[in-house]
């Protein structure tokens, strides 16, 4: 469910009270078919998600280990889809990508449209497969 996005709140029923009079005023609902799907994710067996977390480990692994051979040093990120990856140049994280994706083709988020806080990182998505992120760190690896 890559991209669906499908949340829930638990807490102080006089807050969760507000935060329904919020959510219904900018949400009508969710898709039926989404609210579907995560009523299973979180009752139904639980094999395909241990599966994915060794996958999406494996790929942020590959691509950390790629990227250390031109001097990233990238910290792991844990339970995510993405990793958050330091600048390596002195270049801001719109700048940086902009550079990636005009002499390697290789797509980075900067991190600078996060937020204040993202600036100085680039986010990598981890749904592309191994081979590709290899293929991505040495690409940008050329550029570092």
């Amino acid at each position: 469910m890559a991209g669906w996005r499908l949340g829930f709140a638990v807490g102080n029923p006089e807050i969760i009270h507000y935060l329904e009079l919020l959510q219904d005023h900018l949400h009508c609902s969710q898709f039926g078919a989404v609210q579907e799907a995560g009523i299973e994710a979180l009752t139904g067996p639980q094999d395909s998600v241990k599966a994915l977390v060794t996958r999406y480990q494996s790929r942020r692994d590959a691509f950390i280990h790629e990227a250390q051979k031109f001097g990233w040093q990238i910290t792991p990120s844990e339970g995510s889809i993405f990793m958050w990856c330091p600048v390596p140049t002195k270049e801001t994280s719109v700048e940086f990508a902009e550079r990636v994706l005009a002499r390697e083709q290789v797509v980075l988020a900067p991190g600078a449209g996060f937020g204040p806080a993202g600036e100085g990182y680039v986010r990598i998505s981890l749904t592309a497969s191994t081979s590709q992120l290899i293929d991505a760190a040495q690409r940008i690896g050329r550029l570092i």
